[in-house]
């Protein structure tokens, strides 16, 4: 892509990310992403629709996790990261994926719709609601976030640990007593598979 080695599975899916939504619109979602709630239809009257990373890096004001993003087709926000995604950094795929989205919004903010309740992020057993007074933190910092209404979110996105031991099995889910095993019973019930436990 713009003749560049795209071996990097970050890279690849962040081209696949920007030229599939750009010529069919829809809702992407990384792999460990676990929707808690139903998208409401108002959303889908925005072009693009992206949130917040909580994570400080240096002296950039925001950044985002595109691994929940809603876009239609050809909206132009996308099409503006498409055309970032030149100057792919190999050796740091998180640039382009994360912090030149971030730039696009400040030049065309118009383009794009932050909205905090998309994702909640949870990175090794903490979850981190952008939201919340002072939610940026550096990523090494393990102090517990305020408590928070998942349900209130549209969906959960545990980048680390993959999954939460309270996924790792369906037993594990039913007996699990964390917000990640009581995400996990909703989610089955919902969904009709109760029945899971007894495996």
């Amino acid at each position: 892509m713009f003749q560049q080695d795209m071996s990097n599975l970050q890279a690849s899916s962040d081209f696949l990310r920007a030229n599939i939504l750009t010529q069919f619109g829809g809702v992407y979602m990384d792999r460990d992403v676990v929707w808690t709630s139903r998208i409401p239809d108002w959303l889908f009257h925005y072009p693009a629709v992206a949130s917040f990373d909580w994570p400080t890096w240096g002296t950039w004001p925001d950044c985002f996790n595109l691994g929940v993003l809603m876009a239609r087709a050809q909206a132009p926000w996308l099409r503006h990261w498409q055309d970032a995604l030149r100057f792919y950094k190999r050796e740091w795929s998180s640039f382009t994926a994360t912090y030149m989205p971030y730039k696009i919004l400040e030049h065309h903010p118009r383009e794009l719709l932050v909205y905090d309740r998309l994702q909640v992020i949870c990175f090794r057993d903490i979850c981190h609601p952008t939201w919340q007074q002072d939610f940026r933190r550096a990523i090494q910092d393990k102090r517990p976030t305020l408590p928070f209404q998942w349900r209130d979110v549209h969906a959960i996105h545990v980048t680390q640990p993959k999954p939460p031991t309270s996924w790792a099995t369906p037993r594990a889910v039913f007996t699990g007593q964390d917000v990640f095993a009581e995400i996990g019973r909703y989610v089955l019930e919902t969904s009709g598979r109760s029945h899971l436990q007894q495996t």
